[in-house]
Parts: C-alpha cells; structure tokens; sequence
C-alpha cells in the first residue's frame, strides 16, 4: 500500500466537484482579491497526479450554497459505492485556499483524510473535503449553472459523467459497483459460492486478473491472492460476478473476507480494492477483489494461477459451463453466429469445453449466443 502524505512536499487531495474545474478556482481566487502572483503560487502549487477511485463513499448533492444558488457536492460514506475523483498534489499555499474555499473555518465543510484506489487497485492515503454532519441535508437541488462548471471539470479529467447525473437526479443506489472478481472458494461449484448469493447474480462468467495466486494452510486450504503490479503477464483464473443495482452481499462478504473498512488496512486479512477485470477476449471490466493481506514469502505460490486447475476441477467445470452453453445455441452454423461471439471461427471438431481450456473463445462470448449469462455449476 501506498501510504504517503505527501508528493513532492505536497499534501496528497482526493479532489471532486467544482475544485476539478480549475477555471472556476482561477475565478474564486480572483474575487478573494488574490493578486497575480499569489494566484500563481496557489495554482502552480496544485497538480494533478492521476485518477483515482473513493471506495465505500457516494457523490451526493448535500448542502445549499448562497453563491451556486442550489445544492453542492458532498461525498458521504456508503459500503460497496464509489465516487472518481483526481488525485491532486497541493503546496501548502493551495491547501490553505482550498480550507478558505471550502468554508472549513465556517463549519461548511471539513477535511477528511481517506484511502483512495488507484488504477493498479493500490491504496494511497489522501484528504479530501465532506459537508460536516451538521450542515447536511438529504438532498438539495443544484442549479444548472453549478452543474455545468463541474461537468466541465470532470470532463477535462475525463472523469465519467454518469454518477453526477445520478447524484443531480438523487438516483438511489448511484455509485454501486455492483461486481466482483472471485478466484477461489467463491466461485460456481465451490465450497462457499453460496455466500456470494447466486440467487442475485445477473452474470457469472470466467474471467482473469493480473497478480499471484498463493495456497493458505495445507493442500486442503484456501487461496489468497496479491497484485502483482511489476509483471501484468502474471494473471490469475477467476470469475466475474455481476449484481443488479445495490444487490452485491457487501457487508456479509466483508465479514466473511475479514475486511474491516479503510480506517486501518493493517487490521484486515483480506482488503477490498478495485481491479480491471479481462474477460478473456480483449474486453475488460471493473470489480472489487479481495486481496491479501499477509506475508506471503512462507507460503507457496500456486503455478496453475488458477484455484480449479490446483484442485483438479477445471477441465470438469469447463466441460458443464460448456454443455450448458451449447444446450442454449444448439447446432453450430458459422454464417449465423458470426459476429455474435466468434462461434464461427472454432476450428471443426472442437468442442466448446477445448475451445474454453485453450483460450481460443471466451464465456462471455458463449453466452451473448446461448443468452445463458447465469451458468449454475453444481
């Protein structure tokens, strides 16, 4: 974990709302009579460093402002949602002009520090700003004009506008990540997939993560997977679970995992962190994954990188996910199912269990031709 305060003599800032747009904190710096060069020392002195994801916190519209005439930003805590936001690098200069933007003398806002996820499913430690408790209302509705200044914003980031629309619109359940990377007990067929609530799933297909894969216990124990950021080429087998809005288990997984939230990372066996997920045929999907959190160097990392192959399972797994797709497509005819998911260029003869096992076609692709996207392993 990336536990640095701060980047070049700089204070770490999870930054969202208006504050991306650097145009209206140029405007604000003006109106609060800062000269041209003091404006330079604030601006010069806050840079951008990457995006990153907020874990466990939704964007939501909290707090009326006198001067955007409507609801504010605010980012409240919320198990299983995120907010995205920019990683910024802040002098001291800047951050005191960020607390006098914010009202944080005023008891408008307060500073937060956090964990923020980057793009390598890493932690860093950041702060951040949230409507103070007191000052919070359920929903306040912003005007226009504050909606295009931070869309404008987020849009120079490139910061996805789809939870600002829903936090605009008060959208229940908005920021859910609803999907969830599982590579061992977990997974359809396993000792503890019931746990994840299949009856929920609207998507399980086979999927793969970059990291190591590492055997806890004795051969009869469970697997425990880590990032592994240095070689990418390293993935792990594993299966990616999709929810409907709001209907992933995340407290009952939580505890299961022994994770106990982003206060303290050292406390917990397992992290919740997010990760792009391969879908085996070039696309990719975001998730949260639970990772470990232990000293790996006793234990043995598994070479299969896969939790079946080690158990002696997956050639049988495949061979069910495989029948029960071809249950759905029925015979084979090239010319129909081109484009539908490349059944057309297995090579005559092989079956759809050889096709899986060497990579040449992808679940995914399976089942956008047999509409089966909930395969039930037994």
């Amino acid at each position: 974990m990336n536990t640095h305060k701060t980047f070049e003599n700089k204070t770490l800032c999870f930054v969202y709302g208006s504050n991306l747009n650097l145009n209206d904190f140029d405007k604000w710096l003006t109106k609060r009579d800062y000269r041209d060069y003091r404006k330079e020392e604030v601006l010069g002195g806050f840079n951008f460093v990457k995006n990153v994801i907020l874990p466990d916190h939704e964007l939501a519209f909290t707090r009326w402002s006198e001067t955007r005439k409507g609801g504010v930003l605010d980012v409240r805590e919320k198990k299983g949602a995120i907010v995205r936001g920019a990683l910024f690098a802040a002098s001291d200069k800047a951050l005191a002009a960020l607390d006098e933007k914010e009202g944080v003398s005023s008891g408008c806002y307060r500073r937060k520090k956090v964990k923020v996820i980057d793009g390598d499913g890493n932690f860093i430690e950041a702060l951040t700003y949230c409507v103070r408790e007191d000052r919070r209302e359920s929903f306040v509705e912003p005007s226009e004009e504050y909606l295009k200044i931070v869309q404008a914003g987020y849009e120079r980031f490139g910061i996805p506008l789809g939870q600002l629309s829903a936090a605009a619109n008060n959208v229940a359940n908005r920021g859910m990540l609803d999907s969830l990377f599982v590579y061992g007990t977990l997974m359809r067929g396993e000792l503890r997939h019931g746990c994840v609530c299949p009856e929920r799933l609207k998507c399980a297909l086979l999927a793969e993560s970059f990291g190591r894969l590492y055997l806890c216990g004795d051969e009869d124990g469970y697997p425990a997977m880590v990032l592994d950021y240095e070689d990418r080429t390293r993935l792990v087998q594993g299966e990616f679970l999709l929810y409907g809005a709001g209907d992933m288990p995340v407290a009952r997984l939580d505890e299961i995992e022994k994770f106990d939230g982003y206060k303290d990372l050292s406390r917990n066996f397992y992290n919740r962190t997010v990760i792009e997920v391969g879908m085996c045929d070039g696309r990719t999907r975001f998730a949260w994954v639970y990772v470990y959190n232990g000293d790996v160097s006793g234990l043995r990392e598994l070479k299969e990188k896969c939790w079946r192959e080690f158990r002696g399972s997956r050639k049988k797994v495949l061979a069910v996910i495989a029948d029960e797709h071809a249950q759905g497509i029925g015979p084979v005819d090239p010319e129909k199912f081109y484009g539908y998911g490349d059944i057309g260029d297995i090579p005559e003869g092989m079956s759809f269990a050889e096709a899986l096992e060497c990579g040449l076609i992808s679940e995914r692709k399976l089942a956008q031709s047999s509409g089966k996207w909930t395969v039930v392993i037994s």
